[in-house]
Protein backbone atom coordinates (compact mmCIF):
# COMPACT_ATOMS: atom_id res chain seq x y z
CA UNK A 1 0.00 0.00 0.00
CA UNK A 2 1.32 2.93 -0.70
CA UNK A 3 1.47 5.92 1.15
CA UNK A 4 1.89 9.36 2.87
CA UNK A 5 -0.46 11.34 5.21
CA UNK A 6 -3.58 9.11 3.59
CA UNK A 7 -3.66 5.58 4.66
CA UNK A 8 -4.82 2.31 3.56
CA UNK A 9 -6.41 -0.27 6.71
CA UNK A 10 -7.50 -3.37 7.33
CA UNK A 11 -9.20 -4.92 10.80
CA UNK A 12 -8.27 -3.63 13.85
CA UNK A 13 -9.19 -4.17 17.34
CA UNK A 14 -11.02 -2.84 20.60
CA UNK A 15 -13.31 -4.86 22.87
CA UNK A 16 -16.51 -4.48 24.64
CA UNK A 17 -17.32 -7.11 27.39
CA UNK A 18 -20.51 -7.66 26.08
CA UNK A 19 -21.35 -11.08 24.98
CA UNK A 20 -24.71 -13.10 23.54
CA UNK A 21 -25.50 -16.56 22.63
CA UNK A 22 -26.86 -17.44 18.80
CA UNK A 23 -27.53 -21.35 18.10
CA UNK A 24 -26.16 -22.51 21.26
CA UNK A 25 -23.12 -20.70 20.47
CA UNK A 26 -21.62 -18.03 23.00
CA UNK A 27 -20.31 -14.77 20.96
CA UNK A 28 -18.69 -12.24 22.50
CA UNK A 29 -19.14 -8.40 21.24
CA UNK A 30 -15.61 -7.20 19.82
CA UNK A 31 -15.48 -3.66 18.34
CA UNK A 32 -11.57 -3.11 16.42
CA UNK A 33 -10.33 0.30 15.48
CA UNK A 34 -7.53 0.84 13.19
CA UNK A 35 -6.11 4.40 11.63
CA UNK A 36 -6.32 5.10 8.03
CA UNK A 37 -5.59 8.57 7.59
CA UNK A 38 -4.27 11.81 9.35
CA UNK A 39 -5.94 14.50 7.93
CA UNK A 40 -3.91 18.01 6.88
CA UNK A 41 -6.93 19.87 9.58
CA UNK A 42 -5.52 17.71 12.41
CA UNK A 43 -8.04 14.91 12.54
CA UNK A 44 -7.38 10.93 12.63
CA UNK A 45 -9.84 8.53 10.31
CA UNK A 46 -10.41 5.74 12.21
CA UNK A 47 -11.92 2.44 10.70
CA UNK A 48 -14.13 0.75 13.11
CA UNK A 49 -15.48 -2.83 12.80
CA UNK A 50 -18.14 -4.07 15.07
CA UNK A 51 -18.24 -8.11 15.13
CA UNK A 52 -18.83 -11.03 17.40
CA UNK A 53 -16.64 -13.74 18.20
CA UNK A 54 -16.69 -17.77 19.33
CA UNK A 55 -13.91 -19.60 19.69
CA UNK A 56 -11.71 -19.44 16.45
CA UNK A 57 -15.10 -18.32 14.81
CA UNK A 58 -15.83 -14.54 14.08
CA UNK A 59 -19.30 -13.17 12.77
CA UNK A 60 -19.77 -9.42 11.84
CA UNK A 61 -22.95 -9.89 12.70
CA UNK A 62 -25.54 -6.69 13.54
CA UNK A 63 -23.33 -3.50 12.13
CA UNK A 64 -23.37 -1.82 15.62
CA UNK A 65 -20.95 0.86 15.38
CA UNK A 66 -19.14 -0.09 11.97
CA UNK A 67 -18.19 2.58 9.92
CA UNK A 68 -15.73 5.25 9.23
CA UNK A 69 -15.39 7.76 12.40
CA UNK A 70 -12.89 11.17 12.73
CA UNK A 71 -10.81 11.62 16.27
CA UNK A 72 -8.46 14.88 17.76
CA UNK A 73 -5.00 14.18 18.25
CA UNK A 74 -5.82 14.58 22.00
CA UNK A 75 -8.36 11.61 21.77
CA UNK A 76 -11.34 13.89 22.15
CA UNK A 77 -14.26 14.55 19.71
CA UNK A 78 -14.97 11.10 18.27
CA UNK A 79 -17.31 12.03 15.39
CA UNK A 80 -18.73 9.40 12.75
CA UNK A 81 -18.00 10.33 9.36
CA UNK A 82 -19.60 7.44 7.64
CA UNK A 83 -22.04 4.64 9.78
CA UNK A 84 -25.43 3.21 9.15
CA UNK A 85 -25.83 0.77 6.68
CA UNK A 86 -23.96 2.85 4.20
CA UNK A 87 -20.83 2.64 6.36
CA UNK A 88 -21.72 -1.21 7.79
CA UNK A 89 -22.30 -2.48 3.51
CA UNK A 90 -18.54 -0.55 2.54
CA UNK A 91 -16.94 -1.80 4.94
CA UNK A 92 -17.77 -5.67 5.29
CA UNK A 93 -16.99 -5.27 1.47
CA UNK A 94 -13.58 -3.68 1.69
CA UNK A 95 -10.26 -5.86 3.21
CA UNK A 96 -8.27 -2.63 3.03
CA UNK A 97 -9.47 0.78 2.87
CA UNK A 98 -7.94 4.59 2.45
CA UNK A 99 -9.36 8.18 2.31
CA UNK A 100 -7.99 10.90 0.12
CA UNK A 101 -6.07 13.75 1.71
CA UNK A 102 -9.04 16.28 1.45
CA UNK A 103 -10.97 13.60 3.73
CA UNK A 104 -14.19 13.12 0.48
CA UNK A 105 -13.43 10.14 -1.04
CA UNK A 106 -12.84 6.43 -0.18
CA UNK A 107 -10.45 3.44 -1.89
CA UNK A 108 -10.84 0.13 -0.45
CA UNK A 109 -9.45 -2.91 -2.10
CA UNK A 110 -11.88 -6.33 -2.13
CA UNK A 111 -11.37 -10.45 -2.69
CA UNK A 112 -14.61 -12.10 -3.87
CA UNK A 113 -14.99 -14.65 -6.21
CA UNK A 114 -11.39 -15.47 -6.76
CA UNK A 115 -10.94 -12.20 -7.62
CA UNK A 116 -8.93 -9.12 -6.38
CA UNK A 117 -10.21 -5.42 -6.97
CA UNK A 118 -9.29 -1.62 -6.35
CA UNK A 119 -12.68 0.51 -5.95
CA UNK A 120 -13.28 4.35 -5.78
CA UNK A 121 -16.28 5.22 -3.41
CA UNK A 122 -17.91 8.90 -2.18
CA UNK A 123 -19.11 9.15 1.28
CA UNK A 124 -22.89 9.60 -0.14
CA UNK A 125 -24.55 6.43 -1.51
CA UNK A 126 -23.65 6.19 -5.02
CA UNK A 127 -21.90 3.22 -7.52
CA UNK A 128 -18.75 2.52 -6.72
CA UNK A 129 -16.26 2.54 -9.53
CA UNK A 130 -13.91 -0.64 -10.24
CA UNK A 131 -9.66 1.48 -10.39
CA UNK A 132 -8.24 -2.05 -11.52
CA UNK A 133 -10.40 -3.22 -14.29
CA UNK A 134 -8.55 -5.54 -16.48
CA UNK A 135 -6.10 -6.09 -13.82
CA UNK A 136 -4.87 -9.10 -12.24
CA UNK A 137 -4.07 -8.29 -8.94
CA UNK A 138 -1.36 -10.44 -6.12
CA UNK A 139 -3.59 -8.55 -3.05
CA UNK A 140 -5.72 -5.87 -2.03
CA UNK A 141 -3.26 -3.52 -0.64
CA UNK A 142 -2.44 -0.16 -1.94
CA UNK A 143 -1.22 3.24 -1.12
CA UNK A 144 -2.14 6.80 -2.16
CA UNK A 145 0.24 8.77 -3.30
CA UNK A 146 1.71 11.96 -1.16
CA UNK A 147 -0.53 15.15 -1.79
CA UNK A 148 -2.31 13.46 -5.07
CA UNK A 149 -5.28 12.41 -5.55
CA UNK A 150 -4.05 9.12 -7.13
CA UNK A 151 -3.74 5.66 -5.78
CA UNK A 152 -0.79 3.31 -6.89
CA UNK A 153 -0.85 -0.55 -6.50
CA UNK A 154 0.78 -3.85 -7.92
CA UNK A 155 -0.74 -6.13 -10.76
CA UNK A 156 -0.74 -7.10 -13.79
CA UNK A 157 -2.78 -4.67 -16.00
CA UNK A 158 -1.63 -5.61 -19.47
CA UNK A 159 -2.85 -7.79 -22.51
CA UNK A 160 -0.71 -10.02 -23.12
CA UNK A 161 0.09 -10.14 -19.77
CA UNK A 162 3.57 -8.63 -19.01
CA UNK A 163 4.01 -9.23 -15.29
CA UNK A 164 3.63 -7.62 -12.40
CA UNK A 165 4.52 -3.49 -11.96
CA UNK A 166 3.84 -0.89 -10.14
CA UNK A 167 0.40 0.74 -11.58
CA UNK A 168 -0.48 4.72 -10.71
CA UNK A 169 -4.60 5.50 -11.38
CA UNK A 170 -5.50 9.19 -11.22
CA UNK A 171 -8.68 9.64 -9.75
CA UNK A 172 -9.88 13.10 -11.14
CA UNK A 173 -9.22 11.17 -14.50
CA UNK A 174 -9.30 7.78 -14.09
CA UNK A 175 -6.46 7.08 -16.33
CA UNK A 176 -3.55 4.49 -15.31
CA UNK A 177 0.11 4.39 -15.70
CA UNK A 178 2.43 1.22 -15.47
CA UNK A 179 5.39 2.87 -13.70
CA UNK A 180 8.03 -0.10 -12.59
CA UNK A 181 8.34 -3.56 -13.17
CA UNK A 182 9.13 -5.71 -10.29
CA UNK A 183 11.44 -8.74 -10.58
CA UNK A 184 11.79 -11.78 -8.42
CA UNK A 185 9.18 -14.16 -7.87
CA UNK A 186 7.56 -13.62 -4.33
CA UNK A 187 4.36 -11.34 -4.46
CA UNK A 188 4.64 -7.68 -3.33
CA UNK A 189 2.67 -5.81 -1.29
CA UNK A 190 2.45 -2.66 1.30
CA UNK A 191 3.71 -0.49 -1.30
CA UNK A 192 4.70 2.72 -0.25
CA UNK A 193 5.93 5.89 -2.53
CA UNK A 194 8.14 8.56 -1.26
CA UNK A 195 6.88 12.28 -1.19
CA UNK A 196 8.17 13.40 -4.42
CA UNK A 197 7.09 10.04 -6.27
CA UNK A 198 10.58 9.04 -7.58
CA UNK A 199 11.15 6.11 -4.90
CA UNK A 200 8.94 3.26 -4.07
CA UNK A 201 8.83 0.53 -0.48
CA UNK A 202 7.39 -2.28 -0.45
CA UNK A 203 7.25 -5.99 1.20
CA UNK A 204 8.20 -9.26 -0.37
CA UNK A 205 8.44 -12.51 1.62
CA UNK A 206 10.52 -15.76 1.76
CA UNK A 207 8.37 -18.87 2.19
CA UNK A 208 11.27 -20.75 3.16
CA UNK A 209 12.05 -18.45 6.45
CA UNK A 210 10.55 -18.11 9.91
CA UNK A 211 7.94 -15.43 10.56
CA UNK A 212 11.08 -13.72 12.28
CA UNK A 213 12.76 -13.21 8.80
CA UNK A 214 10.11 -14.24 6.52
CA UNK A 215 9.55 -10.35 5.39
CA UNK A 216 11.81 -8.20 3.73
CA UNK A 217 10.76 -4.25 3.08
CA UNK A 218 12.54 -2.88 -0.08
CA UNK A 219 13.30 0.02 -1.77
CA UNK A 220 13.42 0.91 -5.34
CA UNK A 221 14.23 4.22 -7.50
CA UNK A 222 11.16 4.05 -10.10
CA UNK A 223 13.17 4.03 -13.54
CA UNK A 224 16.44 3.80 -12.12
CA UNK A 225 17.23 0.77 -11.33
CA UNK A 226 16.37 -2.75 -9.42
CA UNK A 227 15.11 -2.51 -6.19
CA UNK A 228 16.96 -3.67 -3.33
CA UNK A 229 16.33 -4.89 0.43
CA UNK A 230 16.36 -2.79 3.13
CA UNK A 231 15.58 -4.24 6.39
CA UNK A 232 13.81 -7.35 7.64
CA UNK A 233 10.30 -6.02 8.86
CA UNK A 234 6.45 -5.45 7.41
CA UNK A 235 4.34 -1.86 6.34
CA UNK A 236 6.20 0.61 5.83
CA UNK A 237 5.09 4.10 5.06
CA UNK A 238 7.24 6.69 3.90
CA UNK A 239 7.19 10.18 5.77
CA UNK A 240 5.61 12.86 4.75
CA UNK A 241 8.98 14.76 4.87
CA UNK A 242 10.72 11.82 3.05
CA UNK A 243 13.81 11.55 5.61
CA UNK A 244 11.88 8.59 7.28
CA UNK A 245 10.67 5.13 6.67
CA UNK A 246 8.78 3.48 9.34
CA UNK A 247 7.78 0.21 9.34
CA UNK A 248 6.95 -2.52 12.24
CA UNK A 249 9.84 -4.74 12.46
CA UNK A 250 9.23 -8.63 14.22
CA UNK A 251 10.39 -8.95 17.71
CA UNK A 252 12.58 -12.30 18.78
CA UNK A 253 10.44 -14.78 19.72
CA UNK A 254 11.94 -14.14 23.55
CA UNK A 255 10.55 -10.59 23.64
CA UNK A 256 6.57 -11.13 24.46
CA UNK A 257 5.46 -7.45 23.33
CA UNK A 258 5.88 -9.04 19.55
CA UNK A 259 5.99 -6.06 17.11
CA UNK A 260 7.83 -2.64 17.73
CA UNK A 261 7.84 0.25 15.39
CA UNK A 262 11.39 1.37 13.62
CA UNK A 263 12.28 3.70 11.66
CA UNK A 264 15.08 3.95 9.11
CA UNK A 265 16.40 5.73 5.94
CA UNK A 266 16.00 4.99 2.92
CA UNK A 267 19.91 4.15 2.31
CA UNK A 268 19.60 1.44 5.39
CA UNK A 269 21.06 3.80 7.76
CA UNK A 270 19.71 4.82 11.28
CA UNK A 271 18.00 1.95 11.80
CA UNK A 272 16.01 2.31 15.15
CA UNK A 273 12.98 1.81 17.42
CA UNK A 274 11.05 4.76 18.59
CA UNK A 275 8.67 2.86 20.64
CA UNK A 276 9.78 0.08 23.34
CA UNK A 277 6.74 -1.69 24.17
CA UNK A 278 6.16 -3.61 27.53
CA UNK A 279 4.42 -6.82 27.57
CA UNK A 280 0.81 -6.85 26.79
CA UNK A 281 -2.06 -7.14 29.15
CA UNK A 282 -4.54 -9.13 29.58
CA UNK A 283 -6.97 -6.31 29.60
CA UNK A 284 -7.28 -3.07 27.45
CA UNK A 285 -8.51 -0.91 29.87
CA UNK A 286 -5.09 -0.77 31.82
CA UNK A 287 -3.94 2.27 29.87
CA UNK A 288 -0.94 0.20 29.00
CA UNK A 289 0.23 -0.47 25.35
CA UNK A 290 0.29 -3.62 23.36
CA UNK A 291 1.64 -4.83 20.19
CA UNK A 292 1.64 -2.41 17.56
CA UNK A 293 -0.62 -3.22 14.37
CA UNK A 294 -0.71 -2.24 10.77
CA UNK A 295 -1.25 0.09 9.83
CA UNK A 296 0.80 3.30 10.73
CA UNK A 297 -0.28 6.60 9.91
CA UNK A 298 2.25 9.48 10.02
CA UNK A 299 0.84 13.51 11.15
CA UNK A 300 0.84 15.71 8.09
CA UNK A 301 4.21 17.57 10.18
CA UNK A 302 5.83 14.18 10.30
CA UNK A 303 6.43 14.30 14.16
CA UNK A 304 3.94 11.79 15.11
CA UNK A 305 2.61 8.15 14.12
CA UNK A 306 -0.99 6.86 14.89
CA UNK A 307 -1.20 3.43 15.32
CA UNK A 308 -3.62 0.26 16.54
CA UNK A 309 -2.21 -1.37 19.78
CA UNK A 310 -3.32 -4.97 19.68
CA UNK A 311 -4.58 -7.05 23.19
CA UNK A 312 -5.56 -10.19 23.41
CA UNK A 313 -8.84 -9.70 22.34
CA UNK A 314 -9.02 -6.62 20.86
CA UNK A 315 -7.00 -3.14 20.35
CA UNK A 316 -6.84 0.57 21.28
CA UNK A 317 -6.00 3.35 18.61
CA UNK A 318 -2.70 5.40 20.08
CA UNK A 319 -0.13 7.95 18.51
CA UNK A 320 3.56 8.08 19.88
CA UNK A 321 5.98 10.66 19.14
CA UNK A 322 8.87 10.67 16.64
CA UNK A 323 11.31 12.61 19.20
CA UNK A 324 10.26 11.02 22.48
CA UNK A 325 8.91 7.78 22.01
CA UNK A 326 6.04 9.21 23.98
CA UNK A 327 2.22 7.55 23.69
CA UNK A 328 -0.64 8.46 23.94
CA UNK A 329 -4.33 6.76 23.80
CA UNK A 330 -6.58 8.00 21.44
CA UNK A 331 -10.03 5.69 22.11
CA UNK A 332 -10.64 2.95 24.49
CA UNK A 333 -13.82 0.93 24.78
CA UNK A 334 -16.25 1.59 28.03
CA UNK A 335 -18.95 -0.59 28.97
CA UNK A 336 -21.53 1.55 26.43
CA UNK A 337 -18.65 2.12 23.26
CA UNK A 338 -18.21 5.56 24.64
CA UNK A 339 -15.15 7.90 25.04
Amino acid sequence: MFRGRSLMVATVWIASAACGSRAGQTWQAQTHDRPVAWLPDGRIVVERRSIRVSGDASDAGDCGETGLYSVRPDGSRLEALLTGSRGCSLLQRARTIAVTESGRTIVYGSRGNARVELHLAGFEASADTVLSAGCDMNDETFAMQPRAEAVLFFADCETPRRGRAAYRVDLQTRVRQRLEPLAGEGAAEFPSLSPKGDSLVFVTRDPTSGPETAYHVNVAALGNGPERPLVRGRYPVWSPTGEWVAYLSPAPSSNPAGWSIRLVHADGTGDHAIDSLPPRKDSIHTGSVGTPEWPLVWSPDGKQLAFASLYPGGSSLWSVEIATGRRKQLTQVTGDHSR
